[in-house]
């Protein structure tokens, strides 16, 4: 098994991902640009105003429904007299709020006349447990003997992380020890392997997750610009070079700034991020980012080894921890 310089590689990773993100041209010259104005209210103004409105304004907000603190739509039937007008349109809804629709758990009382037919939807899903060993099934049919890549294929643990479905514990661990059991027959291949490792060090095997995050990702690596390539270049020598490979990427950066550091966003405050110890892989005392954003603001993060939970610090003070 080659050496792979981690802090390079992470290095290049992040130099690579944020060329693929950039914008591959910029323009030679500003382009010529015409503003329209246009107006909004609650109200219908009025057939006799639209002449007066229409030499000041090229457009019009147009309700669909009841607007905000009205209980009246006088907006509705008026879609052809302002187009008469010459008004352009602006389509505007107004939907509920966040906070309204958390309260609501029947959906009848949203008023939807297909609510039942959702109810009946709702009552048939539901996650696949294999009765004997515990663990979460890829579907219904699955079986371990499955033939080719489809049996070891750890499409469970990707809801496990990054996605951070929330299961029973013992649910949890059976799911990541039998896949796990399976990886050498799936590692290497793309998507997925770069996120084996984080699997391995919520299970306390800091070896295994070395090992894998070196065949789930280092082998992908390529010489001499450091990109990743689609498939393992150790197990799949023969395959097409096809990178920068940015799923590979990306599941390598989330492995180290989410899997390693127990990080899980949410809409909470910051300090309820942190779900989980750090555990990172054999030899690897510390992950630092120097520069993070956290909702506007400049921060840097510290996972260290064996913490109960990694540390979100604000550069200048103030800043969430």
């Amino acid at each position: 098994m080659r050496t792979t310089n981690w802090r390079l590689v992470l290095f290049t990773t992040l130099c690579v991902t944020a060329l693929g993100t950039g914008e591959l041209a910029q323009p030679s010259h500003k382009q010529s640009q015409r503003a329209f104005l246009g107006f909004d209210r609650n109200d219908y103004p009025g057939d006799a105003n639209l002449l007066s409105l229409r030499r000041t304004f090229s457009f019009t907000g147009y309700w669909l429904n009841v607007p905000p603190g009205a209980q009246s739509n006088s907006w509705l039937g008026k879609r052809a007299r302002l187009r008469q007008g010459g008004f352009g349109f602006l389509v505007l809804f107004n939907g509920r709020m966040d906070a309204e629709l958390k309260k609501v758990h029947d959906p009848a009382a949203l008023g939807r006349t297909d609510a039942e037919r959702w109810e009946q939807i709702a009552s048939c899903i539901y996650i696949p447990i294999d009765p004997g060993r515990g663990m979460i099934r890829t579907h219904d049919r699955f079986t371990p003997d499955q033939p080719d890549v489809t049996g070891p294929t750890p499409e469970p643990l990707a809801g496990l992380f990054p996605f951070e479905y929330t299961v029973e514990p013992r649910v949890e661990r059976a799911t990541m020890d039998f896949y796990l059991d399976r990886a050498k027959d799936y590692v290497g291949r793309p998507m997925l392997s770069a996120l084996l490792c984080v699997f391995a060090a919520r299970l306390g095997d800091r070896a295994g997750a070395l090992r894998l995050l070196q065949e789930g990702y280092g082998d992908f690596v390529q010489d001499p610009f450091g990109e990743p390539n689609e498939f393992s270049t150790t197990r799949f020598p023969d395959k097409p070079r096809v990178g920068p490979f940015m799923a590979n990427a990306g599941g390598f950066l989330m492995s180290c700034l989410f899997g390693f550091a127990g990080l899980r966003l949410g809409p909470g405050d910051p300090a309820s991020w942190w779900t989980r110890p750090v555990v990172l892989p054999e030899g690897w005392e510390a992950i630092q980012v120097d520069r993070v954003f956290v909702r506007g603001k400049e921060m840097r993060l510290v996972a260290r080894q064996g913490a109960a939970k990694a540390e979100l610090t604000g550069l200048e003070q103030g800043g969430p921890n």
